[in-house]
């Protein structure tokens, strides 16, 4: 485990001694299982020591520039046969990849915080990644008790194209004072179908009903955001009240249906955004407008003022919502 500031591995060793210490408590690990664990994970002070690794799991900012910047420095450090996977949550794996002589074994792992819970894992795949690196991932995924969901490499990948212009509608109702943070999260929390994902709920909302909503929203806002994809046209070219899983085309399906376990979460959108980071769905943001160039993907200006008066969410203790009394 390696991190450019000391402060992040004393809070990471903390936090993985505090969950396991839970882990005990409730019985679904040994004291023994536990020290076991603390004594695998080691701090190191430089890259230079994961010249003897297996697999390289980098998390850092999501800023392309840096992340070339770590993966080719490991490209050099690591041995020749080593898988480096990237936690990226919506940068192109192939650009990532570009910055090492060895595109063929950079894969994208995308873990879900909190990491602990969180049984689902995205792996994408760039676009010189070879099957043997994406089964040697999925291997680790599957041994750390993790179910894969495999994406292509396009921007924002599946999770986060699909939550985070969620996130980003909820801050443009706040910021346009349609309704306050505390209503908005109260509402999406009582209504949401659980667990379901965003197409089941199409089919149990109606698609007549979804795309009159969404013809209602591209009249008024006059919006490209709102515009209606073909496909919910085509499969339903005559008014209809629902579809049935039978009559559902190959087309229509989800990729990755277990991607719902990624949003089962009883949280809003904004405090889901608060979990996240605030400064971190501003970068995934701007990482899908810049690649898509369309503006249903543009950051809510309200999320970039609160990034910038330094409101990140959870870990400064206040985002959208107040954590300082719970710290």
């Amino acid at each position: 485990m390696f991190d450019t500031k000391k402060t992040n591995i004393s809070k990471a060793k903390e936090f993985a001694d505090d969950w396991l210490t839970k882990s005990v408590q409730k019985n679904k690990i040994s004291e023994s299982e536990k020290n076991a664990a603390l004594k695998r994970l080691q701090a190191c002070k430089s890259l230079d020591d994961f010249v003897n690794v297996d697999l390289v799991i980098e998390a850092a900012t999501e800023l392309l520039p840096l992340k070339q910047e770590l993966f080719r420095a490991l490209d050099n450090i690591t041995k020749p046969d080593v898988v480096l996977a990237s936690n990226t949550s919506s940068i192109s794996i192939t650009k990532i990849a570009s910055a090492t002589k060895r595109p063929d074994k950079v894969v994208g792992m995308h873990f879900f915080n909190p990491v602990p819970v969180m049984k689902v894992v995205e792996l994408i795949s760039g676009l010189a990644t070879s099957a043997n690196s994406v089964r040697a991932a999925k291997e680790v995924c599957e041994a750390m008790g993790k179910q894969v969901c495999f994406a292509k490499d396009f921007p924002g990948f599946i999770s986060n194209r699909l939550l985070m212009p969620y996130i980003n509608e909820a801050v443009f109702l706040l910021s346009e004072g349609v309704v306050s943070a505390a209503d908005i999260d109260k509402l999406i929390t009582s209504v949401s179908p659980k667990p379901m994902g965003p197409l089941a709920t199409a089919d149990l909302i109606g698609l007549d009903t979804c795309l009159s909503i969404m013809q209602v929203l591209h009249t008024e806002f006059g919006d490209s955001k709102y515009h209606i994809d073909k496909l919910i046209t085509s499969v339903s070219p005559k008014p209809m009240v629902s579809m049935q899983a039978d009559e559902i085309s190959s087309a229509w399906m989800p990729p990755a249906p277990c991607l719902i376990t990624a949003f089962a979460a009883q949280k809003g959108p904004l405090a889901t955004a608060d979990l996240i980071g605030l400064d971190t769905c501003l970068s995934i943001m701007q990482v899908l407008h810049t690649e898509f160039g369309d503006s249903k993907y543009r950051p809510a200006p309200l999320l970039a003022s609160y990034v910038a008066a330094g409101w990140l969410g959870r870990k400064t203790g206040k985002g959208f919502f107040n954590y300082n009394d719970t710290r």
